[in-house]
């Protein structure tokens, strides 16, 4: 599996077809998936972290199968495996793409996710934190 995840990694990062979303804070995101496939993985990638499989997603009426139980509440679907993140946080800025799940490899162009004008963060053990950030990337 880990040689698997590594050519993945490998290959998302040399795609080149790359497109900006911008989003605010707190908002909902649909991204497409331009691949025309029957099933698709979503995956997300954070520098330097390893490629994040979300879900997988199927054309036929059937709800998607999580890899991680957390993801339900963040992540959803709808009609041709568009991936929808709902309030989006600072955790899920990053590069999403669709893949197929069969050979040969496909991978749909990425969308990068990133913030437009400024944000407040509140965290870090019951202290609050305020962070304005004008367009900040992952």
């Amino acid at each position: 599996m880990k040689i698997i995840q590594l050519q993945l990694y490998v290959l998302i990062c040399c795609r080149a077809a790359v497109s900006d979303q911008l989003t605010d804070f707190g908002s909902n995101v649909t991204i497409n998936c331009d691949l025309d496939e029957n099933e698709v993985y979503w995956i997300l990638l954070k520098t330097p972290d390893p490629p994040t499989v979300i879900l997988r997603s199927f054309s036929k009426p059937k709800s998607p199968f999580y890899h991680n139980s957390t993801f339900r509440k963040k992540y959803s679907v709808q009609f041709k495996h568009r991936l929808v993140i709902n309030n989006v946080t600072a955790d899920e800025l990053g590069v999403y793409y669709c893949m197929n799940t069969g050979t040969p490899l496909k991978l749909s162009n990425s969308t990068r996710l990133h913030f437009t004008g400024e944000f407040i963060y509140f965290s870090i053990d019951q202290n609050i934190l305020m962070i304005s950030v004008n367009n900040y990337i992952c």
